[in-house]
């Protein structure tokens, strides 16, 4: 797993700020998306990494602010993981954000 930049709570509120001045979305720290990156199979790990698209993948999440540079970078996911999942509290991504890790 891929350790994530450190968001402090001054380039929190930048990000907040830009958002709102550069395309009028209030209240948004950054956009989120993920990508599953295709891998071959490792070694004994049954489906933990076969994803929805039938292939083995990680799940690369990352998060950026309004002028499109990355604030937040998290991958090594297992692929069978979706981004909802990958979000929720108690998962990688989750846990660095709210514990800022």
């Amino acid at each position: 797993m891929c350790d994530g930049i450190f968001v402090t709570s001054s380039l929190c509120f930048v990000s907040v700020y830009s958002f709102e001045t550069v395309w009028q979305f209030p209240n948004c720290l950054g956009a989120v998306d993920g990508k599953h990156i295709k891998i071959r199979k490792p070694p004994n790990s049954g489906s933990a990494n076969f994803n929805y698209k039938s292939t083995f993948s990680i799940n690369l999440m990352a998060m950026c602010d309004a002028h499109y540079r990355f604030l937040y970078i998290d991958c090594g996911a297992d692929g069978r993981w979706q981004d909802t999942s990958v979000l929720a509290d108690g998962s990688w991504f989750g846990y660095g954000l709210v514990n800022r890790k």
